[in-house]
């Protein structure tokens, strides 16, 4: 793993110190040719914006950490409050509608089983379309949901909490 850093400082430009990216790297079990390692460093190895490695900012993000860095520990516990929430609605959100898909497709497939017990052919159709629409809605619903699940946190989100620890772990 260590010619990953030797490949990640390469291609970053910048100098650091192996023990930096310690935290970043996982086991890597793939060819070790220079085309393969980069193609995964480029890939798979993200470099988090944080105060303790301001060299992975970017302008933007660190302007964000210096507004961070300037609020009261009170201002900060009430943002990342304020973000955990909207990241706890959209979830909510996301699972209402996996629900509700669900449930159509439920409600379709009983449709489904009455209409077939009934042996009216033009009835049966129908039901099987309406089967068929819902499950599609189901799908999307849970390829939305999905998304939603990998998404990281939002970065601004991340540095205010690390910085909060920061704040909490200094002596009084």
């Amino acid at each position: 793993m260590r010619c990953l850093f030797l490949l990640i400082s390469l291609i970053d430009h910048r100098i650091v110190s192996v023990s930096d990216y310690d935290m970043y790297l996982d086991d890597y079990n793939g060819k070790t040719d220079l085309d393969t390692l980069k193609a995964f460093t480029l890939e798979k190895v993200k470099l988090k914006c944080s105060y303790m490695h301001e060299s992975f900012c970017t302008e933007e993000e660190k302007e964000a950490l210096d507004r961070i860095k300037t609020m009261s520990k009170s201002e900060l516990a009430e943002k990342i409050e304020e973000m955990n929430a909207a990241v706890e609605r959209k979830y909510d959100e996301v699972e209402q509608k996996v629900d509700a898909a669900d449930k159509a497709v439920a409600a379709a497939e009983f449709d489904l089983e009455r209409a077939e017990k009934s042996e009216i052919g033009e009835r049966i159709t129908e039901a099987e379309e309406e089967v068929e629409r819902a499950k599609r809605v189901l799908e999307e619903a849970e390829k939305i949901f999905d998304m939603h699940m990998e998404e990281d946190e939002p970065l601004e989100l991340i540095m205010m909490e690390d910085w909060e620890d920061k704040l909490n772990d200094l002596p009084m």
